[in-house]
């Protein structure tokens, strides 16, 4: 979950994934918990999304940006693009729902 805020859009909420050696990555798998613990916790995706990938934590290449994004009713959300080496993932959301701590961005 992405460290949420009292006012919506204040600030874009994100979660970063740094892997512990760098990969080729060709999508990545929102997925929302089936067994959320409570308050929506793990269900909560945003309405706008971009993901930037890095091999350095210095320089970012944004590899997908959605002003629209939707997840599917049931299922993971795949966003797939050219495959490209990375070490780190950077996933920038705003429109956020709100949940029990305030507006952010919870997946599973």
């Amino acid at each position: 979950s992405s460290r949420g805020g009292t006012v919506p859009d204040r600030q874009p909420e994100w979660i970063r994934i740094d892997l512990s050696a760098e990969s080729t990555i060709a999508s990545v798998a929102l997925v929302c918990s089936e067994k959320a613990p409570g308050m929506g916790t793990g269900q909560q995706l945003p309405k706008e999304l971009a993901i930037k990938l890095s091999r350095d934590a210095r320089r970012w290449e944004t590899v997908y940006e959605n002003k629209g994004f939707s997840g599917p009713d049931a299922g993971p959300s795949v966003i797939k693009f050219n495959p490209r080496p990375a070490k780190q993932l950077w996933i920038i959301a705003n429109n956020l729902p709100k949940l029990q701590w305030g507006h952010c961005c919870s997946i599973g």
